[in-house]
This record gives structure tokens, sequence and C-alpha cells, in this order.
């Protein structure tokens, strides 16, 4: 073989390793690409959340009761000292969904605050004492209960407020 055959040889060997390389980047280019559009999906997901939960808290703060409205509910519905909370869905409070299943198998009725007053009430009665219920899901329950109760409180009170 003569010298610039080799010399060819070698060079065709070069230009092989330069595309495969190339490809290689390309490849890693485009890895890169689609772990950054994830990143960009879960970060906007996150901002989305945070905003809702920023609006959330807001709300709770700011709203007053406006032209006969109290957080965009007509007065007429709050009725001081009703009983219209017992019929409050239980699965609206934030409760986990195996918490909520597993107070509906203890109990198929056991879907209302109301409901699940009549059931705790009861002498001696531990929400624990509900199979699948643990220390955890019971902090869950009455976390969702606490939150309820502070907005129900506040409804309530922002509705004496507005008929003084």
């Amino acid at each position: 073989m003569t010298e610039e055959a080799m010399d060819n040889e070698e060079t065709g060997e070069d230009i092989t390793e330069i595309e495969s390389l190339k490809i290689d980047d390309l490849r890693a280019a485009r890895d890169a690409l689609s772990n950054a559009e994830e990143s960009a999906a879960e970060a906007r997901r996150e901002v989305k959340y945070r905003q809702d939960e920023l609006k959330f808290a807001v709300d709770a703060v700011v709203k007053k009761p406006v032209d006969g409205f109290v957080d965009g509910t007509p007065m007429a519905d709050y009725v001081a000292d009703d009983d219209s909370w017992k019929e409050q869905p239980l699965m609206e409070l934030g409760i986990k969904t195996a918490n909520l299943n597993a107070l509906i198998a203890y109990d198929t009725e056991l879907t209302t605050v109301g409901r699940l007053s009549e059931v705790t009430s009861k002498q001696g009665f531990d929400l624990t004492d509900i199979p699948d219920i643990g220390k955890a899901a019971k902090s869950n329950i009455e976390n969702g209960l606490a939150e309820f109760w502070v907005d129900w409180n506040d409804k309530q009170n922002k509705l004496a407020e507005a008929n003084k």
C-alpha cells in the first residue's frame, strides 16, 4: 500500500470517528434538552400549585362581605346557628382518599361533617377505633376538620358583621 493510500485510509477513519463523535454529541444534546423540558414542565406545575396556594391564602385573609355576598356565596345561604355545616362533604376537607375510604368502610354514611360528628361524639370513641385509621390518619382528619371550622366560624363572623 502506498503512503498516499495509507493517508487516505487514516483520513477515512478520522472522518468516521468525527462523525461518531458528532452523533454522540447530538444524542447528548437531545437528552439534555429532553431533561430540561421535563424540569421546566415540573417547575411550571410547581409554580401553578404555589400560585393557587397563595391565592387561597390571600382569599382567606382579605375576603369581606360585599353586596350581600360572603366569600362569593349569597348571605341568604348563611343563617347564624344553622345546621348546614352538617352537610359539608368530608371529601372537600383535604382528607386523604385512603382515610375517606376507611371512614366509609366503617360506616357507609360517614361522608359528611355532621355524620362524623355523630359517630365521634360517642363517649370514649376515638377515630383510631376505626379500622385502618392510625395516628397519622387521625391527624389528617382532625386537621381537615380544624380548617373547616376555622373557615365556618370566619364566615359566620363575616355574616354577623355584615348584618350589623
